[in-house]
C-alpha cells in the first residue's frame, strides 16, 4: 500500500510536465509566426513606397519631357495606399534636371514607409531622354 501512495501523484507531476513543455513550444512557435509577419509587412511597405517615389520620379519626368517648362515639382500627389512629394531643380546647363521624389505611406509609422529617391535627367531641346540615373537617397530627411 504504501508503494501505490508514492505513484498517485507522478501521473500529475508528468502531465504538468508535458503541459509546460507544449506551453514553451507553442510560445516560440508563436513568436517565429509573428516575426516572420513583420519581416513580409516590411518588405511588403517597402516595396510600396518604392514605387510610390518611382511614380513621383516618372511623372516629374513627364512633366519635364512635355509639360511647362517651369516646372518645379508637386506636393502631396496621391498615389494607391501613399503619396508623393517631388522637387525639380535645373542643372548644370541646358536639358540638365536634378529630381528629388518622396514617396510616403498614407499611415506611416515605421521609417521603412518613407523613401527618398534621387534622380539626375538630361533631356534633348526636343524633350528626348538622353540620360537618366536614380539612387535610393540615404542621407538627409525626406521631404
Amino acid at each position: 500500500m504504501r508503494t501505490r501512495k508514492r505513484n498517485e501523484g507522478t501521473a500529475l507531476i508528468f502531465a504538468i510536465a508535458v503541459l509546460a513543455i507544449l506551453s514553451i513550444g507553442t510560445s516560440v512557435l508563436w513568436q517565429q509566426l509573428h516575426r516572420n509577419l513583420d519581416q513580409h509587412r516590411m518588405a511588403w511597405h517597402q516595396e510600396q513606397v518604392f514605387l510610390i517615389a518611382e511614380a513621383g520620379l516618372e511623372s516629374a519626368l513627364a512633366q519635364l519631357q512635355h509639360g511647362p517648362a517651369d516646372y518645379d515639382g508637386e506636393a502631396q500627389v496621391a498615389v494607391g495606399s501613399g503619396h508623393f512629394t517631388v522637387v525639380v531643380t535645373p542643372g548644370d546647363g541646358t536639358g540638365h534636371y536634378r529630381l528629388r521624389s518622396t514617396g510616403r505611406l498614407e499611415h506611416a509609422a515605421y521609417r521603412y514607409d518613407v523613401v527618398t529617391l534621387s534622380a539626375t535627367v538630361r533631356l534633348s531641346p526636343a524633350g528626348d531622354l538622353i540620360a537618366y540615373a536614380w539612387h535610393i537617397d540615404r542621407k538627409g530627411a525626406p521631404l
